[in-house]
């Protein structure tokens, strides 16, 4: 609207003036010369001519004259998504008929063709202007209250629907339904269907029709006496009593290989169902014909797994015979000396994993007094404690060594270098490397030198003073 506020052009009608800060959306006046003069004709406003892009609130016009989303829909009817749109539209060829000296609402001419502008299929409502005159209005107005129709259904904007419901309004072959459907979409293989599960259908004549998963379904036994309606409320209590029925589950389908077609057969969903199921349920999720049906189907199966596990017995001769029973006594003893094999197996692990259990409760603590106590040797101590500290490390490289440990490690190397490597290579004892042996060989030997040094000066020292 290019930044300016926009009026509302009706006579009366103070939407978008400053005395009236209610919001509320606009539409412009259409080009096309012919809907130009309808809507002059509708506004009704002396001594006024209205132009193109001239601007009237959304008050002047049905509700259902207003598109606030597009409905994108299959071939079949069936509404395959939604999309809002960000400004409401109005819908091709709508006139404005609700103004301040209409007492009763206009009367609407229901255009049964489809819109083919854009692949959204939409059913379109004009606004018969020549209709509109004060006489037919004066005809119109009447003390006796007005029988329900189909275009007081349509026009309905308070039909309280469930939830995951969808309302449509359909036209085929010159003639318009109002359908309400429960869509469930479900994956099969790689790819996704969806289905109208629970439909219920209002025609023209507002007479009744309810499908279940493509099957027809008596509408008495939804609470209606007849198949004609008489009220919304009647679509109503329809819709609830249908929507608070169950669908049966069918039998499985791992069993739909081995069905028998003569008794069931498989849906859109690719569920096994019985001929005879129900379809709909009050509380319970599986009829009875269906649960007979997997019964049945078990039984089959069972008896197929064991037709395929019989043995198969071969007419041999005494030889041969022979020669079979000795393969098949050494199968059996194999198959027995497995078994054994695995019990075993499972008692070993077993107690493998309570001595390591022992063990990583097992501290430095307890180790020292359990040595102490049996009088093992000082040196043996200290390769024990080596040995279980490098059990517990996850990582073999980069241990820490005690320093009494690399001590006994450096004679170890000094006495044989060999048999040092020999230790370190087959993991008898966990030895350092030769090259951490040797830093420490040098630092030993500068401190050595260092007090050797230093008790050479204190010597010196002391015989100077004497003298």
């Amino acid at each position: 609207m290019c930044g300016i506020m926009p009026h509302c052009i009706a006579p009366g009608c103070t939407s978008g003036y400053k005395s009236n800060p209610e919001k509320v959306h606009f539409f412009t006046v259409p080009k096309d010369e012919n809907m130009i003069t309808l809507w002059q004709n509708a506004i009704r406003r002396k001594d006024f001519v209205i132009r193109a892009g001239q601007f009237l609130c959304e008050k002047h016009f049905l509700p259902e004259d207003i598109l606030w989303k597009r409905e994108l829909t299959s071939p079949d009817g069936q509404v395959l998504g939604v999309s809002h749109y960000r400004q409401p539209r109005l819908r091709k060829g709508v006139i404005p008929s609700q103004f301040p000296w209409m007492e009763i609402s206009t009367s609407v001419s229901l255009d049964n063709s489809l819109l083919q502008d854009t692949p959204f299929q939409e059913t379109v409502y004009k606004f018969d202007a020549l209709h509109c005159t004060r006489n037919n209005l004066q005809e119109a107005r009447s003390d006796e209250p007005s029988k329900f129709s189909f275009i007081n259904l349509i026009t309905c904007a308070t039909l309280q629907i469930p939830i995951n419901w969808i309302r449509r309004t359909v036209t085929c072959e010159a003639i318009t339904m109002e359908s309400f459907t429960n869509v469930m979409c479900r994956k099969i293989g790689n790819s996704f269907i969806t289905v109208n599960i629970k439909e219920l259908i209002v025609q023209e004549n507002l007479c009744l029709k309810i499908n279940v998963m493509c099957k027809p379904f008596d509408v008495t036994s939804f609470g209606i006496s007849s198949d004609a309606i008489s009220s919304i409320e009647d679509i109503e209590a329809a819709l609830i009593a249908l929507n608070l029925k169950n669908i049966c589950c069918g039998a499985s389908t791992n069993n739909v290989c081995t069905h028998n077609s003569s008794i069931s057969y498989i849906d859109h969903f690719n569920i096994l169902r019985h001929k005879q199921c129900i379809v709909l349920l009050d509380n319970e999720n599986q009829c009875t014909h269906c649960k007979r049906l997997c019964q049945t189907l078990k039984r089959k199966k069972l008896r197929l797994e064991k037709q395929q596990n019989k043995r198969i017995r071969l007419t041999l001769t005494p030889r041969n015979n022979e020669k079979l029973l000795k393969l098949r006594n050494k199968c059996h003893a194999a198959l027995k000396a497995k078994k054994r094999a695995q019990v075993n197996i499972a008692k070993i692990k077993a107690n493998l994993e309570k001595v390591q259990r022992k063990m990583a409760e097992i501290n430095n603590e307890s180790v020292d007094e359990m040595l102490t106590n049996r009088n093992v040797p000082k040196n043996q101590r200290i390769a024990i404690k080596e040995i279980i500290s490098a059990a517990n490390s996850k990582n073999k490289h980069g241990k820490r060594y005690s320093e009494e440990w690399l001590l006994l490690c450096m004679l170890m190397h000094m006495r044989s270098p060999m048999s040092y490597n020999f230790l370190r290579d087959n993991e008898i004892l966990p030895l350092p490397c030769v090259r951490s042996i040797r830093s420490r060989k040098i630092f030993w030997n500068v401190m050595e030198l260092y007090y050797l040094m230093k008790s050479l000066l204190e010597k010196a020292f002391l015989s100077t003073q004497k003298i």
